[in-house]
């Protein structure tokens, strides 16, 4: 006679998978944002290929005397010495779940003595490079001389001294540096109707579902509430809405009415396990028209 599980065990199984289902995402979330740090660094690791060998050939410019270009600046740590190879590919190597996030670093002090004249000349070249690419790329770009003073800019840093950090004084001796380190914005917090860039919880995602869901013509409608220490946000849009039979789902990983147009059904998974993660929830919530998400969060 073939036994059955017991109700009770039944039961539990079911519990414990509702109770995986956050960590789960949360687990998808992390992967997807380790991902994210391998191709930022991946893109980081060829702008500066490029702009090293554009700084060299700009030194060379600016210092024809090979004799004495051969002697120029700190001799590099005979580990970090370039193979022989003409080919020298470097992987992206950080890693979320392994690699310390440094804190923001200080204020970069003003240089104790003056940048090396060759080197200003080369990164004046760069200046205009740097700052198209800048606008392409977003990312921050310093260039400094052997002693670590910046010769070149995208930001407002430019004689002055970056030797103590950690980074550059690595990278001074030869050795080829990526690491993480807290992004602060100085600016003040946006109120959390704008839901700008500054907020910690972004709804991206919940729009471009509602165009893929909704198509190009759809009108989604943001709301945003305070309620003492909580605060709530609304997003609701005026396409054909979540059927009941599809309500259940639309949390779920890999549950997607749309992949024939690119779903994974990630989307609204890792938007649920980053607002959890922040102590917030989101839910579906009955509409007249379309679909409605009512988000919480903690006002901090």
């Amino acid at each position: 006679m073939r036994s059955r599980p017991r109700l009770r065990t039944i039961l539990l199984a079911v519990n414990l998978m509702i109770l995986a289902l956050p960590l789960g995402g949360v687990t998808v979330l992390r992967l997807y944002e380790s991902a994210l740090v391998r191709q930022t660094e991946s893109e980081l690791v060829g702008q500066a290929a490029i702009l090293a060998a554009a700084y060299r050939a700009a030194l060379a410019r600016a210092r024809p005397d090979a004799t004495r270009a051969a002697n120029y600046g700190v001799p590099a740590a005979p580990e970090w010495l370039p193979p022989g190879e003409r080919w020298q590919p470097r992987a992206a190597t950080l890693d979320l779940a392994l690699d310390t996030v440094r804190p923001r670093p200080p204020a970069a002090p003003e240089s104790a003595a003056p940048a090396d004249p060759a080197a200003v000349a080369a990164g004046r070249e760069l200046m205009a490079v740097m700052q198209d690419a800048q606008a392409i790329t977003l990312a921050g770009i310093r260039v400094t001389d052997f002693r670590g003073v910046v010769v070149a800019s995208t930001g407002e840093e430019l004689g002055r001294s970056l030797a103590e950090r950690e980074e550059v004084a690595r990278a001074l001796r030869g050795e080829p540096v990526s690491l993480l380190r807290e992004r602060v914005s100085e600016a003040p917090r946006p109120p959390l109707a704008s839901l700008s860039r500054g907020t910690r919880v972004r709804v991206f995602v919940a729009l471009e579902n509602a165009r893929q869901h909704g198509g190009q013509g759809i009108g989604v409608t943001i709301r945003a509430a305070r309620d003492g220490a909580r605060a709530s946000v609304r997003v609701e849009d005026d396409g054909p809405g979540v059927s009941p039979g599809n309500a259940a789902r639309v949390f779920d990983p890999f549950f997607t009415t749309a992949r024939d147009r690119g779903g994974t059904g990630l989307g609204l998974a890792i938007v649920r396990a980053l607002i959890a993660a922040h102590g917030g929830t989101i839910a579906l919530v009955p509409s007249a028209r379309g679909a409605a998400f009512q988000i919480g969060l903690p006002v901090r």
